[in-house]
């Protein structure tokens, strides 16, 4: 054992004897690493049994035996205590890859520089300050007469920094406090880290790294490269015990050959690319690139934004010349692609997600002045913007939790005859879109003559949403191969005005409106470029028109999706030109009336209708299906009842000639009659009022005395036009 040992917070130069152990084998290590009995007393290293070792590491024992370790209490420069301290351990844990664990540090703790016995007198004398990895390394060089500051590891020399959603650190690199609080000015710097370096491009980064802020701090710092003796690598302490009394001018001779410190040599485009992600793609709140289904998203600091291919290439080759990389457009490309990698998103994701593991719930918005859950409005709760919210939506303006809207109310009060039904039907819809929810699979519609407000509505919930998270196509483009393009992280779709031109394809628009709206995923097809498949859309639809839109959806369910808001006073010729400047002066209070809309929709869980759209929808389902039209007028359903096919094919003949629609033939009526009623069976029997004869009729309903009537009609017509041969 070693006689004397000095108590951790002593100044050095008139240390006391305490009453604590070294244990023979750390003696022997110590001692193995050239240092004497002096600085080990000096350094105040003791040994520790496992319940310690719990204590000083922070850990829960949880009855596992830890074992005895060697303790490394760390000193503030002047030499003063502090309560940090670093434990090996005689039998070291390993981590995930089986690599054992030689040095515990304090768990929760902020990393400490590690000062030796000495520090203060050796820093004011001047010359050269060494830094180095690991408390022997630094005792041995102190012991030789160097300056010389310890690091707990290689990165260890900043201050902790967040992770993101990789497990990776980001945000501004500083150095510990410790550090900071030294005059580096005009110093000249070695890094001295182990022999391994040359081979290893991450600590050359990491040399490089602290260089920087050292140098941002005035210093003028240098790296030295220890030669490998051996077959291991070489640390400090192994090369001043290898060279032994002519240990320390061997070292001053490897200090007086150091170099400049450089990025480290880069074996391919993913080395660049990691580079470039920590220099210039990292920000505050983590990394500000990713790359989600087949695009890059860059975030501004309140959302994220698609940035051009193009764009972005080129950005990347002006980083790589101005970093004195190969900058070359093939180059260029691979880095990219490597980008891809390090920053991707899957791509069954859908925005806005968060991307840090976090339990943190729906609703939240983006608004000027921050990030606001919306769903409650009793409990408004906010945080600063985030590159973790991976989300393409931010409103313009701020939240306001105080604002009101006067003039929205008014507005609303005059358009709809202040209708409390229409009023809360809209301030639902106002909610749900200012939300992402597209769980109620419903559209927006507002009907109404000219000028009878719905624009006004319509360019409000623009303002409200903001532009660049509306988009605006027709009808009709729905149909179209590249229709769907453009709604691609789009929240709304407003369609001013809507109408189904004569050569679109009515069934086609409704049938990709209904798969939208009712949350189907889709397969689209984009311009020079490879399609998106299985994408689920995050749009919703605002529809106004003048009148309805002739759909072509037999079953009726387009219909079911339909929410109608209808207008009926026409202000046309005493427009209020100053009106939607003011409404628009007013969205942070519209935002806190749509948040109460919200909040009882989400509570209620449905979007009423009002009494006066209730007409509205009762002649959509009749325009859209009229087939359902047809058996509303004409047909009665049981599952006892039937009807020979030929009646009432005659009676939709008859009812279509009323109505002027086109019937078709029987086969096409049958199937849409059956997608009306899918109990609906068409069968075959023999009809022994025909002498046996077969026939088709349809199970499961009968015509009603308007049907028949109709079916008179119609077979008097189908006599008329094709002589006897009739229906």
């Amino acid at each position: 054992m070693i006689a004397e040992t000095p108590s951790p917070g002593h100044d050095e130069t008139t240390s006391t004897p305490v009453d604590c152990h070294l244990d023979d084998r750390h003696i022997t290590e110590l001692r193995g690493s050239g240092l004497t009995d002096d600085i080990i007393r000096a350094a105040g290293l003791y040994s520790v049994g496992t319940g310690a070792v719990a204590e000083l590491l922070g850990w829960r024992a949880k009855r596992v035996d830890w074992g005895r370790g060697l303790a490394f209490p760390y000193r503030k420069p002047d030499g003063s205590d502090t309560e940090y301290v670093r434990v090996k351990l005689d039998f070291p844990r390993h981590d995930e890859r089986g690599t054992p664990i030689k040095y515990e540090s304090p768990r929760g703790k902020q990393n400490r520089a590690y000062f030796p016995p000495g520090f203060a007198n050796a820093f004011a004398r001047g010359g050269p300050i060494l830094i180095t990895e690991g408390e022997k390394k630094t005792l041995a060089a102190a012991q030789a007469g160097f300056c010389c500051v310890g690091l707990v590891g290689v990165w260890s020399f900043q201050q902790k920094r967040l992770r993101d959603d990789r497990g990776r650190t980001f945000g501004v690199r500083q150095l510990l406090s410790e550090l900071v609080a030294l005059d580096w000015k005009g110093r000249v710097v070695v890094i001295v880290f182990d022999s391994d370096v040359v081979d290893r491009p991450d600590l050359q980064l990491a040399e490089f790294r602290l260089s920087q802020l050292l140098a941002d701090r005035g210093a003028e710092v240098k790296v030295a490269r220890l030669p490998r003796l051996g077959d291991g690598k070489t640390g400090l302490d192994d090369f001043l015990v290898h060279h032994g009394d002519a240990g320390a001018a061997e070292l001053t001779r490897l200090i007086e050959s150091a170099a400049e410190p450089a990025l480290p040599n880069i074996s391919g485009p993913m080395d660049v690319a990691k580079i470039l992600v920590d220099e210039t793609l990292t920000g505050a709140t983590g990394l500000t690139l990713r790359y989600w289904r087949e695009d890059y998203w860059r975030f501004t600091g309140r959302c994220y934004v698609q940035s051009s291919t193009d764009e972005f290439h080129a950005r990347v080759l002006m980083w790589l010349d101005k970093r004195g990389f190969a900058a070359k457009p093939r180059h260029a490309a691979d880095v990219v692609k490597c980008l891809a990698a390090l920053c991707l998103v899957p791509f069954e994701w859908d925005m806005p997600c968060w991307l840090d593991g976090e339990e943190h719930g729906e609703g939240w918005v983006s608004f000027a002045n921050g990030l606001f859950r919306i769903d409650d409005p009793a409990n408004i709760r906010s945080m600063p913007h985030t590159a973790r919210y991976f989300s393409p939506w931010a409103m313009e303006y701020a939240f306001d939790p105080g604002a009101e809207c006067p003039t929205w109310i008014a507005f609303l009060d005059e358009v709809v005859d202040a209708d409390p039904e229409r009023i809360d039907l809209l301030q639902r819809w106002f909610g749900l879109l200012l939300s992402s929810n597209t769980s109620f699979q419903r559209f927006l519609l507002l009907i109404g003559p000219p000028r009878a407000g719905k624009g006004t509505v319509v360019r409000t919930i623009v303002a409200m949403i903001g532009k660049a998270n509306c988009a605006s196509p027709s009808l009709s483009s729905l149909a179209t191969r590249f229709g769907l393009a453009s709604l691609l992280s789009k929240t709304v779709a407003v369609m001013p005005d809507a109408h189904i031109g004569k050569h679109a394809d009515a069934i086609r628009v409704a049938e990709v409106l209904k798969s939208i709206v009712g949350e189907d995923p889709q397969d689209i097809d984009r311009k020079y470029r490879e399609p998106l498949n299985s994408v689920r859309l995050p749009t919703r639809f605002a529809v106004s028109c003048n009148e309805l839109a002739h759909f072509n959806d037999p079953s009726g369910a387009l219909a079911a999706r339909m929410s109608a808001v209808p207008f009926f006073n026409s202000y046309l010729g005493r427009e209020d030109r100053t009106l939607e400047r003011r409404l628009q002066a007013g969205l942070p209070g519209i935002v806190n009336w749509s948040i109460v809309g919200y909040a009882r929709l989400c509570a209620e869980g449905r979007l009423n209708v009002p009494t006066k759209s209730q007409s509205i929808h009762d002649n959509f389902k009749r325009l859209a299906s009229p087939i359902a039209a047809f058996a509303e007028d004409c047909l009665e359903l049981h599952p006892t009842f039937s009807e020979p096919t030929t009646d009432v094919y005659a009676a939709w003949v008859g009812w279509c000639r009323v109505h002027g629609h086109v019937p078709g033939s029987d086969a096409r009526m049958g199937e849409r009659l059956r997608a009306v009623n899918a109990s609906v069976e068409r069968n075959r029997f023999r009809d022994p009022a025909l002498g046996g004869e077969r026939r088709y009729v349809y199970r499961g309903l009968r015509l009603t005395s308007v049907g028949r009537e109709h079916s008179a009609e119609g077979y008097r017509t189908a006599s008329a036009d094709h002589g006897d041969g009739g229906i």
